[in-house]
Protein backbone atom coordinates (compact mmCIF):
# COMPACT_ATOMS: atom_id res chain seq x y z
CA UNK A 1 0.00 0.00 0.00
CA UNK A 2 1.60 3.23 -1.27
CA UNK A 3 0.05 5.20 1.46
CA UNK A 4 1.49 3.54 4.24
CA UNK A 5 5.11 3.94 6.04
CA UNK A 6 7.84 1.79 6.81
CA UNK A 7 7.06 1.75 10.40
CA UNK A 8 3.52 1.59 9.62
CA UNK A 9 4.04 -1.99 8.11
CA UNK A 10 6.35 -2.79 10.46
CA UNK A 11 3.25 -1.80 13.20
CA UNK A 12 1.00 -4.11 11.75
CA UNK A 13 2.79 -7.15 11.84
CA UNK A 14 3.62 -6.70 15.48
CA UNK A 15 0.05 -7.01 15.89
CA UNK A 16 0.08 -10.18 13.88
CA UNK A 17 2.81 -11.79 15.67
CA UNK A 18 3.82 -9.31 19.02
CA UNK A 19 5.73 -12.69 20.41
CA UNK A 20 8.13 -13.58 17.48
CA UNK A 21 11.46 -12.82 17.68
CA UNK A 22 11.95 -10.07 15.29
CA UNK A 23 16.19 -9.75 16.14
CA UNK A 24 18.78 -11.67 17.59
CA UNK A 25 22.25 -10.36 17.94
CA UNK A 26 25.09 -12.97 19.78
CA UNK A 27 23.26 -14.37 22.67
CA UNK A 28 20.51 -11.28 22.89
CA UNK A 29 16.72 -11.24 21.43
CA UNK A 30 14.07 -9.17 20.98
CA UNK A 31 10.28 -10.16 20.45
CA UNK A 32 8.52 -8.08 17.83
CA UNK A 33 6.18 -6.25 20.51
CA UNK A 34 9.83 -5.29 22.70
CA UNK A 35 11.60 -4.25 19.94
CA UNK A 36 8.24 -2.13 18.68
CA UNK A 37 7.88 -0.57 22.41
CA UNK A 38 12.00 0.44 22.87
CA UNK A 39 11.43 1.94 19.70
CA UNK A 40 8.06 3.80 20.49
CA UNK A 41 9.93 4.77 23.32
CA UNK A 42 12.84 6.62 21.57
CA UNK A 43 10.57 8.09 19.52
CA UNK A 44 8.58 9.65 21.47
CA UNK A 45 11.95 10.96 23.33
CA UNK A 46 13.21 12.34 19.62
CA UNK A 47 9.90 14.44 19.39
CA UNK A 48 10.26 16.29 22.66
CA UNK A 49 14.04 17.24 21.64
CA UNK A 50 12.37 18.76 18.30
CA UNK A 51 12.30 15.72 15.32
CA UNK A 52 10.11 15.41 12.99
CA UNK A 53 9.67 15.16 9.07
CA UNK A 54 12.75 15.47 7.12
CA UNK A 55 15.05 15.78 10.28
CA UNK A 56 18.13 14.27 9.55
CA UNK A 57 19.52 12.38 12.58
CA UNK A 58 22.80 10.65 12.53
CA UNK A 59 23.13 6.85 13.75
CA UNK A 60 26.76 6.34 14.38
CA UNK A 61 26.93 3.02 16.24
CA UNK A 62 28.21 -1.05 16.75
CA UNK A 63 25.87 -3.42 14.59
CA UNK A 64 23.78 -4.12 18.05
CA UNK A 65 19.72 -4.36 19.33
CA UNK A 66 19.94 -0.78 19.93
CA UNK A 67 21.14 -0.01 16.45
CA UNK A 68 17.66 -1.30 15.17
CA UNK A 69 16.15 0.59 18.23
CA UNK A 70 17.39 3.76 16.25
CA UNK A 71 16.54 3.12 13.15
CA UNK A 72 12.81 2.55 14.05
CA UNK A 73 12.69 4.71 16.90
CA UNK A 74 14.15 7.57 14.28
CA UNK A 75 11.46 6.96 11.50
CA UNK A 76 8.07 6.60 13.99
CA UNK A 77 9.68 10.19 15.63
CA UNK A 78 9.03 10.96 11.61
CA UNK A 79 12.57 11.42 11.10
CA UNK A 80 14.92 10.40 8.28
CA UNK A 81 18.15 8.08 9.43
CA UNK A 82 21.80 8.85 8.52
CA UNK A 83 23.63 5.72 9.09
CA UNK A 84 27.46 6.50 9.87
CA UNK A 85 30.21 3.39 10.02
CA UNK A 86 32.35 4.90 13.32
CA UNK A 87 34.90 3.29 11.43
CA UNK A 88 35.06 5.67 8.60
CA UNK A 89 38.13 7.82 8.61
CA UNK A 90 37.30 11.02 10.85
CA UNK A 91 37.49 13.75 8.32
CA UNK A 92 35.25 11.53 6.16
CA UNK A 93 33.01 11.08 9.67
CA UNK A 94 33.37 15.26 10.07
CA UNK A 95 32.29 15.85 6.52
CA UNK A 96 29.44 13.63 6.97
CA UNK A 97 28.24 15.30 9.76
CA UNK A 98 28.80 19.07 8.72
CA UNK A 99 26.63 18.24 5.28
CA UNK A 100 24.04 16.86 7.06
CA UNK A 101 23.61 19.05 9.84
CA UNK A 102 21.93 16.14 11.70
CA UNK A 103 20.93 17.96 15.27
CA UNK A 104 21.02 14.89 16.72
CA UNK A 105 23.38 11.87 16.51
CA UNK A 106 22.95 8.33 17.85
CA UNK A 107 25.62 6.51 19.42
CA UNK A 108 26.62 4.09 22.07
CA UNK A 109 29.45 3.93 24.91
CA UNK A 110 31.92 2.33 22.40
CA UNK A 111 31.64 4.90 19.84
CA UNK A 112 30.77 8.18 21.70
CA UNK A 113 34.40 9.03 21.91
CA UNK A 114 35.51 8.45 18.41
CA UNK A 115 33.41 10.86 16.88
CA UNK A 116 34.58 14.14 15.88
CA UNK A 117 33.64 17.41 17.49
CA UNK A 118 30.35 18.68 16.46
CA UNK A 119 27.47 20.64 17.79
CA UNK A 120 24.97 18.25 17.11
CA UNK A 121 23.26 16.26 20.93
CA UNK A 122 24.76 13.52 21.14
CA UNK A 123 22.48 10.35 22.59
CA UNK A 124 24.03 7.20 24.11
CA UNK A 125 21.64 4.72 23.45
CA UNK A 126 23.19 1.97 25.53
CA UNK A 127 23.51 4.41 28.09
CA UNK A 128 19.67 5.73 28.25
CA UNK A 129 17.38 2.97 29.80
CA UNK A 130 16.89 4.93 32.15
CA UNK A 131 15.14 8.09 30.65
CA UNK A 132 13.31 5.92 27.94
CA UNK A 133 11.87 4.15 30.25
CA UNK A 134 9.86 7.74 30.97
CA UNK A 135 8.34 7.48 27.83
CA UNK A 136 5.24 5.98 26.52
CA UNK A 137 5.63 2.65 24.28
CA UNK A 138 2.58 3.15 22.68
CA UNK A 139 3.07 4.03 19.01
CA UNK A 140 3.50 7.30 18.11
CA UNK A 141 0.82 9.47 16.12
CA UNK A 142 2.23 9.20 12.23
CA UNK A 143 3.92 12.73 11.45
CA UNK A 144 4.76 11.48 8.01
CA UNK A 145 3.60 10.60 4.72
CA UNK A 146 5.15 8.15 2.12
CA UNK A 147 7.04 11.36 0.21
CA UNK A 148 8.95 12.15 3.39
CA UNK A 149 12.72 11.12 3.65
CA UNK A 150 13.17 8.07 5.06
CA UNK A 151 17.16 8.00 4.78
CA UNK A 152 20.29 9.67 3.57
CA UNK A 153 23.19 7.36 2.74
CA UNK A 154 26.37 8.29 1.31
CA UNK A 155 27.91 7.07 -2.15
CA UNK A 156 31.25 6.06 -1.77
CA UNK A 157 33.37 8.81 -2.74
CA UNK A 158 35.28 6.51 -5.08
CA UNK A 159 34.84 9.35 -7.97
CA UNK A 160 35.60 11.95 -5.81
CA UNK A 161 32.99 13.85 -2.30
CA UNK A 162 31.08 11.18 -0.98
CA UNK A 163 27.20 12.51 -2.23
CA UNK A 164 24.33 12.28 0.34
CA UNK A 165 21.41 10.35 -1.71
CA UNK A 166 18.34 11.39 -0.14
CA UNK A 167 15.72 8.81 -0.34
CA UNK A 168 11.79 8.86 0.35
CA UNK A 169 9.62 6.60 1.82
CA UNK A 170 7.36 5.66 -0.97
CA UNK A 171 10.65 4.45 -3.12
CA UNK A 172 11.78 1.83 -0.06
CA UNK A 173 7.59 0.76 -0.03
CA UNK A 174 8.29 0.11 -3.48
CA UNK A 175 11.36 -2.09 -3.50
CA UNK A 176 9.74 -4.01 -0.15
CA UNK A 177 6.37 -5.18 -1.94
CA UNK A 178 8.27 -6.15 -4.90
CA UNK A 179 10.73 -8.58 -2.69
CA UNK A 180 8.17 -11.14 -2.85
CA UNK A 181 8.30 -11.79 -6.73
CA UNK A 182 11.91 -12.95 -6.06
CA UNK A 183 11.81 -14.75 -2.65
CA UNK A 184 9.65 -15.73 0.20
CA UNK A 185 9.91 -14.82 3.70
CA UNK A 186 7.38 -15.96 6.35
CA UNK A 187 6.89 -16.07 9.95
CA UNK A 188 9.11 -18.58 10.54
CA UNK A 189 11.93 -18.13 8.31
CA UNK A 190 15.27 -16.55 9.35
CA UNK A 191 17.11 -13.70 7.56
CA UNK A 192 21.02 -13.79 7.86
CA UNK A 193 21.72 -9.91 8.14
CA UNK A 194 25.55 -9.46 7.09
CA UNK A 195 25.28 -6.22 5.18
CA UNK A 196 26.59 -2.58 6.44
CA UNK A 197 24.35 -0.50 7.56
CA UNK A 198 26.45 2.75 5.17
CA UNK A 199 24.76 0.49 2.38
CA UNK A 200 21.87 0.55 1.11
CA UNK A 201 21.09 -3.56 0.95
CA UNK A 202 21.27 -2.70 4.56
CA UNK A 203 17.82 -1.58 3.78
CA UNK A 204 15.80 -4.30 2.34
CA UNK A 205 17.68 -6.70 4.53
CA UNK A 206 16.56 -5.10 7.69
CA UNK A 207 13.08 -4.32 7.05
CA UNK A 208 11.34 -6.69 4.53
CA UNK A 209 12.07 -9.24 7.13
CA UNK A 210 10.07 -7.26 10.03
CA UNK A 211 7.54 -6.44 7.61
CA UNK A 212 6.57 -10.43 6.94
CA UNK A 213 6.99 -11.45 10.57
CA UNK A 214 10.36 -13.21 10.64
CA UNK A 215 13.71 -13.27 12.85
CA UNK A 216 16.57 -11.10 11.68
CA UNK A 217 20.07 -13.07 12.66
CA UNK A 218 22.11 -9.40 13.11
CA UNK A 219 25.62 -10.74 12.31
CA UNK A 220 28.32 -9.24 14.40
CA UNK A 221 31.25 -7.41 12.37
CA UNK A 222 33.79 -9.88 12.57
CA UNK A 223 31.00 -12.18 11.51
CA UNK A 224 29.88 -10.74 8.12
CA UNK A 225 32.06 -12.28 5.15
CA UNK A 226 33.79 -15.22 7.88
CA UNK A 227 32.75 -18.34 5.87
CA UNK A 228 33.09 -20.45 8.49
CA UNK A 229 30.58 -17.93 11.16
CA UNK A 230 28.30 -17.99 8.50
CA UNK A 231 27.79 -21.67 7.76
CA UNK A 232 27.78 -22.62 11.02
CA UNK A 233 24.79 -19.87 11.45
CA UNK A 234 23.04 -21.30 8.64
CA UNK A 235 23.48 -24.63 9.72
CA UNK A 236 21.81 -23.28 12.82
CA UNK A 237 18.42 -21.64 11.96
CA UNK A 238 15.96 -23.32 9.84
CA UNK A 239 14.66 -21.69 6.68
CA UNK A 240 17.40 -19.16 6.45
CA UNK A 241 17.31 -16.73 3.91
CA UNK A 242 20.45 -14.23 3.15
CA UNK A 243 22.13 -11.51 1.32
CA UNK A 244 24.93 -12.60 -0.61
CA UNK A 245 27.08 -10.88 -3.55
CA UNK A 246 29.43 -13.26 -6.10
CA UNK A 247 32.50 -12.45 -4.19
CA UNK A 248 31.10 -13.54 -0.68
CA UNK A 249 29.41 -16.41 -2.71
CA UNK A 250 32.74 -17.36 -3.92
CA UNK A 251 34.33 -17.76 -0.51
CA UNK A 252 31.30 -20.10 1.03
CA UNK A 253 31.03 -22.38 -2.18
CA UNK A 254 34.90 -22.72 -1.18
CA UNK A 255 34.21 -24.35 2.23
CA UNK A 256 32.76 -27.91 1.77
CA UNK A 257 30.39 -27.49 4.56
CA UNK A 258 28.40 -24.84 2.50
CA UNK A 259 26.40 -27.53 0.61
CA UNK A 260 25.39 -29.10 3.80
CA UNK A 261 22.91 -25.87 4.64
CA UNK A 262 20.28 -27.40 2.83
CA UNK A 263 17.61 -25.36 4.36
CA UNK A 264 18.18 -22.75 2.61
CA UNK A 265 15.80 -21.18 0.64
CA UNK A 266 17.21 -17.85 -0.77
CA UNK A 267 20.34 -16.17 -1.19
CA UNK A 268 19.62 -12.48 -2.52
CA UNK A 269 22.72 -10.05 -3.90
CA UNK A 270 23.97 -8.67 -6.11
CA UNK A 271 26.69 -5.23 -6.57
CA UNK A 272 28.85 -7.33 -9.13
CA UNK A 273 28.73 -9.24 -12.13
CA UNK A 274 27.52 -12.78 -12.20
CA UNK A 275 29.34 -15.95 -13.72
CA UNK A 276 27.74 -18.37 -15.21
CA UNK A 277 30.16 -20.63 -13.85
CA UNK A 278 29.92 -19.22 -10.07
CA UNK A 279 25.78 -19.99 -10.40
CA UNK A 280 26.43 -23.40 -12.03
CA UNK A 281 28.58 -24.60 -8.95
CA UNK A 282 25.62 -23.01 -6.68
CA UNK A 283 23.05 -24.97 -7.84
CA UNK A 284 25.20 -27.88 -8.25
CA UNK A 285 25.77 -27.78 -4.55
CA UNK A 286 22.42 -26.16 -3.26
CA UNK A 287 19.80 -27.35 -5.69
CA UNK A 288 16.56 -26.53 -4.03
CA UNK A 289 17.64 -23.22 -2.88
CA UNK A 290 16.99 -19.80 -5.17
CA UNK A 291 19.63 -17.30 -6.32
CA UNK A 292 18.23 -13.86 -7.02
CA UNK A 293 20.49 -10.80 -8.65
CA UNK A 294 19.05 -7.16 -7.33
CA UNK A 295 20.91 -4.02 -9.57
CA UNK A 296 20.56 -0.76 -8.76
CA UNK A 297 23.04 2.24 -7.92
CA UNK A 298 22.95 4.11 -4.70
CA UNK A 299 20.52 7.21 -6.48
CA UNK A 300 17.83 4.85 -6.60
CA UNK A 301 15.68 2.56 -3.61
CA UNK A 302 18.11 0.07 -3.32
CA UNK A 303 17.78 -1.84 -6.72
CA UNK A 304 15.63 -1.26 -9.88
CA UNK A 305 16.07 -4.49 -11.33
CA UNK A 306 16.02 -8.09 -10.17
CA UNK A 307 16.45 -11.78 -11.76
CA UNK A 308 16.17 -15.28 -10.87
CA UNK A 309 18.46 -17.19 -11.64
CA UNK A 310 18.30 -20.84 -13.02
CA UNK A 311 20.60 -23.81 -13.82
CA UNK A 312 19.51 -23.10 -17.36
CA UNK A 313 20.79 -19.19 -17.12
CA UNK A 314 24.09 -18.47 -19.24
CA UNK A 315 24.46 -21.49 -21.25
CA UNK A 316 26.06 -19.31 -24.04
CA UNK A 317 27.05 -16.71 -21.59
CA UNK A 318 30.01 -16.12 -19.41
CA UNK A 319 28.68 -12.80 -17.67
CA UNK A 320 24.60 -13.25 -16.73
CA UNK A 321 22.04 -9.98 -16.74
CA UNK A 322 21.07 -8.13 -14.15
CA UNK A 323 17.35 -8.61 -14.49
CA UNK A 324 14.19 -6.96 -15.19
CA UNK A 325 12.83 -3.45 -13.79
CA UNK A 326 10.89 -3.91 -10.95
CA UNK A 327 7.23 -2.74 -10.65
CA UNK A 328 6.55 1.06 -11.12
CA UNK A 329 10.49 1.43 -12.74
CA UNK A 330 11.15 2.24 -16.27
CA UNK A 331 15.11 0.92 -17.80
CA UNK A 332 15.93 2.27 -21.00
CA UNK A 333 19.32 2.07 -22.67
CA UNK A 334 19.98 4.84 -24.36
CA UNK A 335 22.47 6.59 -26.65
CA UNK A 336 24.64 10.15 -26.60
CA UNK A 337 21.55 11.73 -27.88
CA UNK A 338 19.33 10.30 -25.36
CA UNK A 339 18.07 7.99 -28.09
CA UNK A 340 17.54 4.08 -27.62
CA UNK A 341 20.00 2.00 -29.07
CA UNK A 342 19.12 -1.11 -30.56
CA UNK A 343 19.25 -4.46 -29.10
CA UNK A 344 22.63 -5.60 -29.04
CA UNK A 345 24.39 -2.11 -29.15
CA UNK A 346 26.02 -0.65 -26.29
CA UNK A 347 23.97 1.94 -24.58
CA UNK A 348 24.21 3.85 -21.34
CA UNK A 349 21.48 3.03 -18.54
CA UNK A 350 18.79 5.30 -17.33
CA UNK A 351 16.31 4.48 -14.76
CA UNK A 352 12.85 6.30 -14.51
CA UNK A 353 9.97 5.92 -11.83
CA UNK A 354 9.05 5.12 -8.45
CA UNK A 355 12.76 4.03 -7.17
CA UNK A 356 14.38 7.58 -7.86
CA UNK A 357 15.76 9.30 -4.66
CA UNK A 358 14.76 12.97 -4.42
CA UNK A 359 18.26 13.60 -5.32
CA UNK A 360 21.54 14.73 -3.62
CA UNK A 361 21.57 16.33 -0.29
CA UNK A 362 22.96 20.11 -0.72
CA UNK A 363 23.94 19.57 -4.28
CA UNK A 364 21.11 20.98 -6.32
CA UNK A 365 23.84 21.28 -9.03
CA UNK A 366 24.96 17.60 -9.36
CA UNK A 367 20.90 16.64 -8.53
CA UNK A 368 20.05 18.34 -11.85
CA UNK A 369 22.83 17.04 -13.78
CA UNK A 370 22.13 13.22 -13.18
CA UNK A 371 18.19 13.58 -12.59
CA UNK A 372 17.17 14.79 -15.91
CA UNK A 373 13.67 15.03 -17.39
CA UNK A 374 12.31 11.89 -19.02
CA UNK A 375 12.23 12.09 -22.92
CA UNK A 376 9.42 9.48 -22.92
CA UNK A 377 5.89 10.55 -22.00
CA UNK A 378 4.94 8.07 -20.37
CA UNK A 379 6.99 8.51 -16.87
CA UNK A 380 7.90 11.74 -15.21
CA UNK A 381 11.28 11.49 -13.88
CA UNK A 382 14.96 9.39 -14.75
CA UNK A 383 18.37 9.40 -14.14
Amino acid sequence: PKEKTIHKLFEDQVKKTPHNVAVVYEDQELTYQQLNEKANQLAHYLRTLGAGPDTLIAIAMDRSLEMIIGILGVLKAGAAYVPLDPDYPADRLQFMLEDTNAPFIITDTKNIDRLPSTWAQLICLDDLDTPLAQYPSTNPTTLTTPLNLAYVIYTSGSTGMPKGVSMQVYSIINVLHHMDNIASQKPDDYFIHNVSFSFDPSVWSLFWPLIKGSTIVLLSQDKMYAPKAIIEILQKHPSPAMHAGPALLSLLLEDPEFKDCTSLHSVIGGGEAWKSSLVETFYNDLPTCVLSNVYGPTETAIHVTTRKYTTNDGISLSTLPIGTPIANTQIYILDEQMQPVPIGVRGEIYIGGEGLARGYLNRPDLTAERFVPNPFPHTPSSS
